[in-house]
């Protein structure tokens, strides 16, 4: 008795994996099927069928040992426990039947891609070499003329690039897609690494004046505020992220580009006002080190609280850097004047 049921269960086990795969199978192809029978019109859909048409080629060798194995099932059943039903003879001579048919239709679709394909392929060369002439042309603007000269405006200049990136950017994505269907239709992408190099150049070079808007935006309004309203540690931490994006661009950006150059100087500039600041905010200095400090740089002293970030780098910090020093770590100094805007020198007291 348990025999039995242990084999009528394996029957019952056998006729419902024949019954999955079979269906499985005729939905597959299909599937397929309708697919291949959509002809196409335009590039873009002839891409789509090329490729289409390559991972049936490819699917076929696989279709085949999945009915051979259905195959086997059946005579499985056939021979260890029943011949196959009505039902189930309908079913595997219509799963025959799509195959028999899928194989004729795979070489028409064949024919259809190698009849159509040279104009198409011609085509697609000549959108992807105007597309690509387009996106050079704007890279030599955005690399060229007042893109490259230090004495523009930083706001204006980042306007234009981000228009000239946008459409770098546009033109990159359709020469993509046109890569895309190369390869759908041959098998042969494009070569987009000259033009991606290109792009970034573009990118490099907005972001190089987005970070010179900035930092000048930054100092219009640091130089109008007071020494004491300095916040030292704030301003250091956004020019060492300038300087840091900024050197970040010297992988695309030549070293020796007269904006990249002067940028680099700038922040180099602000991280010494930056450290100046620091010092001259200690609360060790009173107003006899203030007086000595402005004495000694050739100017009229007035109280610490009211002297601004632009008053203090308007003037030669760096050559004053051994007055400051002086003073703060309280050496009694005088010096002899000499012509023009240079220090006096200092005699020790």
């Amino acid at each position: 008795q348990q025999l039995r049921l242990l084999e009528e269960k394996l029957q019952q086990q056998l006729v419902q994996q024949i019954q999955i795969l079979s269906e499985n199978v005729s939905s597959d192809l299909q599937r397929y099927a309708a697919r291949l029978r959509t002809e196409p019109g335009d590039l873009q859909e002839l891409s789509i069928y090329a490729l289409m048409m390559r991972e049936c080629v490819k699917m076929c060798p696989d279709m085949q040992r999945r009915l051979e194995y259905i195959h086997s099932l059946q005579e499985t059943l056939c021979e260890n426990y029943r011949k196959m039903t009505e039902q189930e003879e309908t079913v595997k001579e219509e799963m025959l039947a799509l195959w028999d048919g899928f194989i004729p239709l795979l070489k028409e679709a064949d024919s259809i891609v190698t009849c159509r394909l040279p104009s198409m392929a011609n085509a697609l060369d000549a959108m992807f070499s105007v597309l690509a002439c387009d996106l050079q042309n704007t890279v030599s603007k955005a690399t060229a003329g007042p893109f490259i000269d230090p004495s523009q405006e930083a706001k204006e200049m980042v306007s234009r690039l981000s228009l000239m990136c946008a459409h770098v950017q546009n033109l990159n994505t359709n020469l993509e897609q046109l890569s895309s269907k190369s390869q759908n239709l041959h098998e042969r992408p494009k070569d987009l690494s000259i033009l991606t190099a290109d792009v970034q150049r573009v990118k490099a070079r907005k972001e190089l004046w987005q970070i010179i808007s900035a930092y000048t935006a930054w100092r219009e309004e640091w130089e109008q505020l007071l020494l004491a309203e300095v916040v030292v540690s704030e301003a250091q931490g956004k020019v060492a992220k300038w300087k840091e994006r900024t050197l970040s661009l010297t992988s695309i950006i030549p070293t020796h580009d007269a904006v990249l150059q002067q940028a680099l100087g700038n922040l180099d500039s602000f991280e010494y006002h930056i450290e100046v600041m620091a010092q001259l905010q200690s609360p060790m200095l009173t107003h006899r080190h203030w007086k000595d400090i402005f004495e000694g740089m050739g100017l009229r002293f007035v109280p610490e609280k009211k002297v601004t970030v632009a008053e203090l780098t308007s003037l030669p910090l760096e050559v004053h850097q051994e007055l400051i020093s002086k003073v703060r770590t309280g050496e009694r100094c005088t010096h002899w004047a000499v012509s023009g805007s240079a220090i006096r020198k200092l005699n020790g007291c």
